[in-house]
Order: structure tokens, then sequence, then C-alpha cells
């Protein structure tokens, strides 16, 4: 689909989506597969940008990241058509790593309650003498590969899994009508 596809028939919103791994060129997998490539999001952003029928751009974004080749230089240029026209990010899911740099420029991004940003660093992968790999993550970046048989990173992940469960008691506190979150608590979990 074009990028001028609207969030509403007759709006002039453009809606470019980013999701899934983001890659730095298309290839014929990477379209079946529904991976984005930065050829497509350069064109789409393109287009947006030089359409008079266009009066809004939004990315939408649920992606974990992907290849660090080209993230900077679109992320700098949505950075520098700010005042162009207003460029908007929405995280429906996750905006992580290469996607959290890019979500990071546009002029005003929203956040959905259970969405997740974040996993700033740089990883590369590298080939071990048996053919296996071991990852090696930049210094500034602890948290970028959690190790789910420590301690410490265990309870970095429950606290993420405590707040979105948070959100999900609230609302069903919510649209069952119960104003009383710790009884959701007690007696729906």
């Amino acid at each position: 689909k074009t990028v001028l596809q609207s969030a509403v028939a007759g709006t002039d919103v453009a809606i470019i989506p980013v999701i899934g791994p983001i890659i730095p060129r298309a290839t014929m997998f990477s379209r079946v597969c529904g991976i984005t490539d930065l050829d497509m999001l350069n064109s789409q952003f393109e287009s947006a940008l030089n359409n008079d029928s266009v009066g809004k751009i939004l990315f939408y974004f649920d992606s974990p990241g992907g290849h660090a080749t080209g993230i900077n230089e679109f992320s700098d240029k949505i950075f520098e058509a700010r005042g162009i026209k207003p460029i908007e990010g929405y995280v429906g899911g996750t905006s992580a790593s290469a996607s959290f740099w890019m979500s990071s420029a546009v002029d005003r991004l929203s956040l959905d309650a259970t969405a997740r940003v974040g996993s700033v660093g740089v990883v590369v992968a590298m080939p071990k003498s048996d053919g296996t790999y071991v990852e090696i993550v930049n210094s500034n970046s602890p948290k970028k590969r959690l190790n789910p048989e420590s301690k410490e990173d265990k309870e970095e992940v429950v606290r993420y899994l405590d707040s979105m469960a948070e959100v999900f008691f609230e609302r069903l506190s919510r649209n069952f009508g119960i104003n009383d979150v710790a009884y959701v608590k007690e007696n729906f979990g």
C-alpha cells in the first residue's frame, strides 16, 4: 500500500508504518515477511513531505529495532523536516533500539498505556570457532540484553511485567464498573 492511506477516509494524515525488524535495503524476502526497510521508509516519507494534500505525517511504530546502517541518517531526516509539516509518532506495541532512535526524532510521540520504548544501545553478534555466536553490547547499555537466569535481570523483567499488569487490572476494573482495583487483582488474577 502507498503511504497516502489515511487514518480515517477523507483526512489529510499520511501514515507510515514502521513494523517488525528494520533493515537498510529491501529484498524480496523482506517484502513478503513484513520487514521494514529504510529504502521504503525514505520513499514514503519523501512522498508525504512533498504531497500538498498531506497535512500531517504519522509514523506508527511497532518494531524491536534492527540494523544500525542508515538509522542515523533517517532519524536526522525526520528531525530536519520538523516545521515543514507536523510529524508525529504513535507506539502501539514496541519502539526499541533502532525504532526508538527514529521515533525520538518526531515532533510528538504518543504511547499506548502498555507500549514499550527503549533498549538504547548497540549489539554485535560475532561468530565463534564452534559455529555459534556471542553477542557483545556497548559498555553504556548493560540492560540491552538481559539474562533470564540472572536474579537481577529477572527482577528487571518482572518490574516491567508488573507495570503492564497494572494497566490490565485498571482497565478490567474500569470495563466491568468495579471501582476497586485491589478486588480485581484478588479475584480476577
